[in-house]
């Protein structure tokens, strides 16, 4: 069945997905422009539009979102789980898309929209966790309700807040009661830049939720859209949250339904007492503490997959990594150790596929190359020239489009070397068909090239 989808998906629903991605991607160039005053002026519809900063809404982002997921189908299980590495793998296997440079380029735009406008002064205060932001911003919501209400709050107690948000200007020659009057002179300006605000927020919510739930970096960090929109943040750290703790409670209730027992020693115990600590406060210091007792212990389980391979350390490093990334969705429904295990395992595992596969590339690459590269790369010009000969010997008794996946495949001939499924796209085959070609073809060569100079040797044998 999993054969079946990848080799009729791409035909099918790849195609078609990637025709509307191109399309909404095109959309995407109108939105978060900067309002052109002159196009107020204009009789076309399309240039009056330009007049205001229009903002995607969640229906083209998810249009978008799936489109690319779509296409990601046929190389990844579980699409869904890091949706951003399927943009990357998308963008690098369909470079005419310019996927990246269109997301990117729309951040860009959004983050000059909201440099533009200024940060709300106001927006910073609702999040203020101390007792005299939220006082003060108690008082600013009582007066927003009720201006009259301003004459029964003594403004000058909150010079301290007022002060961290605003211009040294504001209240440098104040004393006495002119420091209220300042203080509140301030509040009006927080109340009347905030309207402005408060539409741009909103405007903004579907682009930069939409952000955070791809996980797009120009979203996250000090410098992330996520700082100009607060509201959206939390929201979408709620829904986070929340996902995680439905995956935990699947975990809990599969493992309760196994009624399987499991018998920790007291190192088990302290492992689990460690991870809790990493998962509920992101505890670096117990992290570390783990890392301490067990990078040795993963050192061998990777040698055990990879031998001496020089990537051990490195790996073992990434281990430690992935559980920190992977604590969130951490459960005790088997010892540490056993999770830890699948985690050094997946890891070597992918390593080794990687090294098999450049191992084979590069076995390739030097077919095709001039004269003194194949002399330098087998040591001996004779050798280098009879081997050359062969390999090419070898490539014309393949059919056209198999020499044309060898060729593309391992660079030969001075290309640079394509991925199975930009190959498959140039086709108009899956990247599963391209695999098998791929096999069928090295097999063919390697069974030529053997008997090229087994045939050799004997003459040469011969003649001696």
């Amino acid at each position: 069945m999993k054969g079946a989808i990848r080799k009729y998906w791409p035909p099918a629903f790849g195609k078609p997905a990637k025709e509307r991605l191109i399309a909404d991607l095109g959309r995407l160039a109108l939105y978060c422009q900067p309002a052109d005053p002159k196009a107020k002026s204009a009789t076309d519809v399309d240039e009056a539009m330009k007049q205001f900063t229009w903002w995607p809404q969640r229906e083209l982002l998810e249009q978008i979102e799936d489109g690319v997921l779509t296409i990601a189908l046929t190389q990844r299980k579980y699409p869904a789980r890091r949706i951003w590495k399927n943009f990357e793998l998308v963008n690098k296997r369909n470079r005419k898309l310019h996927l990246l440079d269109h997301v990117n380029d729309l951040v860009s735009r959004a983050r000059e929209r909201f440099t533009e406008l200024g940060w709300s002064k106001l927006e910073e205060l609702s999040w203020e966790q101390g007792e005299d932001g939220k006082k003060l911003f108690h008082d600013i919501s009582r007066v927003r309700e009720n201006l009259t209400a301003a004459k029964t709050i003594d403004w000058a107690q909150h010079k301290g807040i007022l002060s961290k948000l605003s211009d040294e200007e504001h209240f440098a020659h104040s004393s006495g009661n002119d420091i209220a009057l300042a203080c509140y002179a301030r509040v009006l300006e927080f109340i009347v830049e905030e309207p402005k605000w408060e539409k741009l927020r909103k405007q903004s919510d579907a682009l930069v939720f939409w952000l955070l739930k791809i996980g797009h970096p120009g979203a996250e960090g000090p410098d992330g859209l996520k700082v100009f929109n607060l509201w959206v943040s939390f929201k979408w750290f709620w829904e986070k949250e929340e996902r995680i703790r439905r995956v935990r409670e699947a975990k809990l209730a599969k493992f309760h339904q196994s009624k399987r027992v499991i018998e920790k020693s007291r190192e088990d115990i302290e492992d689990d007492r460690l991870m809790e600590l990493v998962r509920v406060k992101g505890d670096a210091y117990a992290l570390a503490q783990l890392r301490e007792r067990y990078i040795g212990w993963v050192k061998t389980k990777v040698k055990e997959i990879l031998g001496s391979n020089l990537a051990v350390d490195d790996i073992a490093q990434n281990v430690f990594i992935q559980v920190w990334k992977a604590a969130p969705y951490y459960v005790h429904t088997a010892k540490f150790t056993t999770w830890l295990t699948e985690i050094a395992k997946n890891l070597a595992l992918n390593e080794r596929n990687r090294a098999i596969k450049e191992k084979q590339r590069i076995k390739f690459a030097h077919i095709g190359e001039d004269e003194n590269t194949g002399a330098s790369y087998w040591g001996d010009s004779d050798r280098a020239d009879r081997l050359k000969e062969y390999a090419l010997r070898a490539l014309n008794q393949l059919s056209p489009q198999q020499r044309r996946i060898i060729k593309a495949r391992f660079g030969i001939g001075g290309s640079r070397g394509k991925d199975r499924q930009a190959l498959a796209d140039e086709l108009g085959i899956t990247a599963s068909e391209v695999e098998r070609l791929e096999e069928e073809v090295l097999s063919k060569m390697r069974q030529v090239l053997v008997s090229e100079t087994s045939g050799q040797a004997k003459s040469a044998v011969l003649c001696n």
